[in-house]
């Protein structure tokens, strides 16, 4: 391509500039313009309107280029044309005024005065001021100048760029909240040792938010105002009042007005003040508390009363002498301390000014009264009873004519039971018994006649299970003896089977005897013995029935073994030889008991009995000394031979025993 295409005269090429879009006359590409043509002469005059229309932009730009535009506030200060340390001395003067000023922090009418500065506001000047600078300088040229245009109409404020002190501001709080917190107290009784009482004032909540707190005040120091700050409370009221122990206030001073006297009969407790106050207390009833002594407490002291005025009612005990009732033991009411009605008493007297509170107490009467006596009718001996035992030793009898006294006069009334053992009482070497020979139980069936404490009281009980049988009475409990005893067959009464052991413990225990007296009327027993023989006659009104009893009937006998069998018992004097058991053969017995009225059968009863063959058994004590030459021997000579023993009666010690060194089973006599 030669250069030649690319040369151009300045008319062709304003011809090809504006030629082919028309916008000049079809003469202008053909003659020359002047140089001063209308055209021109406009172009020029635009070009310099130009000029001094944008001066004063360039020169604006030029005189605030390290300035802040006109029109920017902050903090209430122009700072428009201000260079940066000037606006940043404006502002900072400014903000030390605010930073300074008076601020109240208000909870109800309790007001705490302070500054924004103390409160942890701090002004960063030098943020400001850039953010000051910045206005009118943000986008294009254009841009920029059209927002300095609009400063110039509108001024702008500039927020200042504010930072918080968390711990000033937690300091301020923690210090406001000291005084304003506060636990919640409810109203409460003082009692003092003196008796005096009084109500503790009450006191509602408080608690400072510190949280929303620090809220508030960021918010105010954001807009930097001095407006008043009213801090958030939370408040607790009080579930106690002092209105609603007023009432606890008036009866604790009632019972603490006196001592209270606590008394039945001679039993009596006085409740001193001292005392009265350690036990008050305090219980809800509807919107109110009420004092009141503790029930708890109180029930401990009644109790502890009752257990000194408890009593059992005791009957009147008749013993039957010379044909005679008599009075033995004058009867007494019970008496049984009501303790929930005795509290409650006690509870409410306290609150009056009657300081002397009675026990309530129940009385239980005996079921038979002294005055009975008048009511007992005994006209008639009903049956009498006897068993012989005057060939036993001496000790044996001893515990029978005991035994027998003790039970002499007792008086049953109608429907009661009679226990043999109860009424004997207790049967030791203390109580007045001997050692005799006794039955006792080795388990398995087998047996041992042992020497044991009021050996042969059986014989009383079998002699009065003897009259009760053939009286027509109720027999509630008998138990017969392991091995069959001649003796208790003997007529009149005897039959072989119509026996009875105890165990004569004085105590309702398992063997015992025990009847009922079924009979109209009272009962008396009489028993007496007379050297040879024991008695025992039932006195009352005597029953319309009549009483058959049929034969034994034995079976399943078992032959006992003759065999002298002897055994050392070191309880027995020195040289002592004793047979102590007789063979007899084991078998068991059956008699029916029927009580008639008329034709009408009333009761029928079988007495059982069930016996061990009895063995022949010879106790031995200890050898005699062996003489010294020239010396008399000291002891008690060659024992006498037993001989044979009788088949009617038990075998006896031949002198008095000495205890055994162990002791032996409670045993059947």
């Amino acid at each position: 391509m030669s250069k030649d295409r690319w040369s151009f005269s300045s008319e062709q090429r304003t011809a090809r500039r504006f030629g082919q879009t028309g916008l000049l006359p079809p003469t202008a590409g053909r003659r020359r313009s002047s140089l001063f043509s209308p055209r021109r002469i406009a172009v020029l005059v635009l070009a310099a309107v130009i000029v001094l229309a944008l001066a004063p932009v360039v020169m604006y730009q030029i005189v605030y280029a390290d300035r802040v535009y006109l029109g920017i506030d902050s903090l209430g200060v122009d700072v428009g044309g201000y260079s940066a340390p000037e606006a940043k001395a404006a502002l900072s003067s400014q903000f030390a005024k605010y930073a300074q000023a008076e601020m109240v922090l208000r909870y109800g009418t309790k007001e705490w005065r302070t500054t924004p500065g103390a409160l942890g506001v701090r002004f960063d000047a030098d943020a400001t001021v850039r953010k000051a600078l910045a206005a009118g300088r943000t986008g294009n040229v254009m841009e920029a100048v059209g927002e300095q245009f609009g400063l110039l109409r509108k001024a702008q404020t500039i927020s200042p760029v504010l930072s918080f002190d968390a711990d000033r501001q937690s300091s301020v709080t923690a210090n406001l909240a000291t005084e304003i917190d506060r636990p919640v107290i409810n109203a409460s009784l003082v009692v003092h040792p003196d008796g005096t009482v009084e109500i503790s004032a009450s006191q509602v909540g408080r608690k400072l938010d510190v949280a929303e707190t620090a809220r508030r005040v960021e918010r105010t120091l954001a807009t930097l105002s001095t407006t008043a700050i009213d801090v958030p409370v939370t408040e607790t009221q009080p579930r106690v009042l002092e209105a609603q122990l007023a009432a606890a206030k008036d009866s604790a001073q009632r019972i603490l007005q006196a001592p209270l006297t606590i008394t039945y009969g001679s039993q009596t407790l006085v409740l001193d003040r001292t005392r009265l106050t350690s036990m008050l207390g305090f219980r809800p009833e509807g919107d109110r508390t009420v004092a009141q002594l503790d029930a708890k407490e109180l029930t401990n002291i009644v109790n502890t009363m009752a257990e000194k005025i408890n009593r059992s009612p005791v009957d009147a005990q008749f013993v039957f002498k010379g044909g005679k009732v008599q009075l033995a033991t004058e009867s007494q009411d019970g008496l049984s301390v009501d303790v929930a009605a005795s509290v409650q008493a006690v509870a409410q007297q306290s609150l009056t000014d009657q300081r002397t509170v009675q026990l309530a107490v129940v009385v239980k009467p005996p079921k038979y009264h002294s005055s009975d006596i008048a009511s007992i009718q005994l006209p008639n001996k009903i049956i009498e009873a006897s068993t012989v035992y005057g060939d036993t030793g001496a000790e044996r009898q001893h515990n029978l004519r005991l035994a027998v006294s003790r039970l002499d006069g007792n008086v049953i009334p109608p429907g009661e039971q009679f226990s043999f053992n109860k009424a004997l009482g207790p049967t030791t070497l203390a109580d007045g018994y001997k050692l005799a020979w006794g039955i006792i139980g080795t388990g398995s069936g087998g047996h041992e006649t042992v020497l044991s404490e009021a050996g042969g009281i059986c014989q009383v009980s079998t002699t009065l299970f003897h009259a009760t049988f053939w009286a027509g009475l109720q027999i509630d409990q008998r138990t017969e003896h392991t091995y069959y005893i001649p003796r208790y067959a003997q007529p009149p009464l005897g039959r072989k089977g119509l026996d009875s052991t105890v165990d004569g413990s004085g105590s309702d225990q398992t063997l015992d005897f025990k009847f009922t007296n079924n009979t109209s009327g009272w009962l008396a027993i009489s028993g007496w013995v007379d050297g040879q023989n024991m008695y025992f006659a039932l006195y009352g009104i005597k029953p319309t029935w009549r009483v058959e009893a049929s034969e034994p009937v034995i079976t399943n006998v078992v032959k006992t073994d003759p065999t002298m069998i002897r055994e050392f018992n070191p309880g027995l004097l020195p040289g002592q030889v004793v047979w102590v058991e007789v063979a007899q053969d084991g078998f068991n017995s059956s008699i029916t008991r029927k009580v008639w009225d008329g034709s009408q059968l009333l009761s029928q009863m079988v007495v059982k009995s069930s016996y061990s063959p009895a063995r022949n058994v010879e106790n031995y004590g200890p050898p005699l000394p062996t003489p010294t030459p020239g010396v008399p021997a000291v002891g008690t000579g060659t024992p006498q031979s037993p001989g044979t023993p009788q088949p009617q009666g038990t075998p006896q010690p031949q002198a008095t025993p000495v205890p055994p060194a162990q002791p032996t089973p409670t045993p059947k006599r």
